[in-house]
């Protein structure tokens, strides 16, 4: 095996007894739920208009991605995803925490979330390098046992991804991936452009499947489609040891009507590990 996929400590261990703040139910792609990143839809298309906008961009397929919670402005989760980045010194009971989450999560889910399995993680770098390496997130990521290797193989590109701008500059990859299965994951996403953009990256980087999680899926409240999908979660009480690939009482995806203004040939899942249980081929129309 190569080198890249051995195991390293990234960061030293720590204990994990501190529990993560309560999280938001994520409802699984189906009415009103985007089948890419499930956000709100609105009830118009199966693809949110940002996936939609993100796929145009990049003239590529979408991975689907997995999120483990909804955050919100106010929600404690994305208050400890924002902490968690601070030095070791000052975040350290918040990165226990998010690893003891992640943990949890990883333990039960690896089947679900990549079927074909997975040789290494990877995590979305930010967009301006400003932050050395390795990423805050690679750090917690490496404490949870069960995972594969963490490796450091993606850096800025010349133009970053930026918010409903992805683009297929914005992210390099520095290493041969040829063949291996990859797991990327991010903190937050917010519009997929930056999640979007580094998992094209790896794709054409030599990557067999690339397959996401995002450990928080954001929504503002105040936007119509964002509040119908918490209204709707907040029927179903949080559990971090479920997700939406396999809890039925969640609903199953259903009533996947084809995408909205998108044009023929247009591929929006990825048929990359257990994303190509989600591929949709749209037709009909030019892009609007």
């Amino acid at each position: 095996m190569s080198r890249l996929f051995e195991r390293t400590d990234v960061a030293g261990g720590g204990a994990r007894a501190r529990p993560a703040p309560e999280g938001i139910t994520v409802l699984p792609p189906g009415p009103g739920i985007c089948l890419i990143c499930c956000t709100g839809t609105g009830g118009r298309s199966a693809v949110c208009a940002n996936c939609q906008h993100t796929c145009r961009q990049l003239a590529a397929p979408l991975v689907p991605v997995t999120p483990i919670s909804l955050v919100t402005p106010d929600s404690a989760l994305y208050h400890l995803l924002y902490r968690y980045k601070a030095s070791p010194s000052v975040a350290g009971p918040e990165r226990r925490a998010l690893a003891a989450l992640l943990s949890q999560f990883f333990d039960r889910h690896m089947p679900c979330v990549a079927r074909g399995g997975v040789d290494a993680v990877v995590v979305v770098p930010s967009s301006t390098g400003r932050r050395p390496p390795p990423h805050p997130l690679a750090s917690v990521l490496s404490e949870v046992d069960t995972l594969p290797p963490v490796i450091s193989c993606l850096v800025p590109g010349h133009h970053p991804a930026g918010h409903r701008r992805a683009t297929r500059l914005a992210v390099s990859v520095t290493a041969g991936l040829r063949g291996a299965r990859i797991l990327v994951v991010d903190d937050v996403c917010t519009t997929g452009a930056h999640l979007q953009s580094a998992a094209w990256a790896l794709r054409t980087g030599g990557a067999a499947t690339v397959d996401a999680v995002a450990v928080g899926r954001f929504l503002r409240p105040e936007w119509p489609a964002s509040r119908a999908v918490l209204q709707r979660s907040s029927l179903h009480r949080w559990d971090p040891g479920c997700c939406i690939r396999c809890r039925p009482d969640l609903g199953p995806p259903a009533g996947l009507g084809p995408p909205a203004g998108l044009g023929a040939g247009t591929e929006l899942g990825a048929g990359a590990g257990s994303g190509a249980r989600r591929r949709e081929q749209v037709g009909g129309g030019q892009p609007s």
